[in-house]
């Protein structure tokens, strides 16, 4: 759900705290040479067992955050189940990460604070880097405090996170090889949007430059009409 005020910016702490967590310099395609007959194999596209699911918060960070680590764990057990993360909780943890202060003020979350997420956790409250699965942690517990938060938090099983290697998003070719090995990409765009059919998906026509902020994880690519 995009927020009305634009996008997030990062704080100069989640700048920080996000550069000394990059591992990777640049993903390149010529890492992966077979990585369009991968993306062309409709057996390995995790968009068949994706979870849809409907927004009531501001949290298409927290939805993109769990989106993200879903895809990266279906792909690592050997695509056997999709397992169900809480959305809910990433973004409350992203707005911790944030700011406590932050916490149930239901205003949306950076990227960077979900990117913190899964490569640091919460150290504050001693919760390792993950996500609780969604029976754990349900979407209509949204926290309005962080004081409520860190009580729930008390004793919360953290399904570790399927992230080894961090780093900024990689070129076209380069993107579309890190789809085929198993991993996500964590972006925000601005959303004033209009939409075109492609292969009878509804794609986004342009990106656009102005609006509010959403949050977008890309987790697979398909070829239509050869592109």
């Amino acid at each position: 759900m995009p927020g009305s005020d634009g996008l997030l910016i990062p704080t100069d702490a989640e700048l920080i705290a996000v550069a000394e967590s990059l591992s990777v310099p640049f993903v390149r395609a010529s890492d992966f040479s077979g990585y369009l007959d991968v993306l062309r194999d409709p057996k390995n596209s995790p968009l068949g067992v994706m979870q849809v699911e409907r927004q009531q918060h501001n949290d298409c960070g927290g939805n993109a955050t769990a989106n993200g680590e879903e895809k990266r764990s279906w792909s690592c057990s050997g695509r056997k189940t999709m397992p169900q993360l809480s959305e809910i909780f990433a973004y409350n943890a992203s707005e911790y990460l944030m700011s406590p202060n932050q916490v149930g003020k239901d205003q949306g979350t950076s990227i960077h604070s979900g990117v913190r997420l899964l490569v640091d956790g919460v150290p504050k409250l001693g919760l390792a880097a993950g996500l609780p699965l969604e029976t754990a942690w349900p979407y209509s517990r949204y926290c309005r405090s962080a004081t409520e938060f860190s009580r729930y938090c008390s004793g919360l099983k953290i399904e570790a996170a399927h992230v080894t290697e961090s780093g900024p998003m990689p070129d076209w070719d380069g993107a579309l090889a890190a789809m085929a090995a198993g991993s996500s990409i964590h972006i925000g765009t601005y959303w004033n949007v209009s939409w075109k059919q492609v292969g009878g998906r509804k794609c986004m026509d342009s990106a656009p430059r102005s609006g509010g902020g959403h949050a977008t994880e890309i987790i697979w690519a398909e070829e239509h009409a050869g592109q």
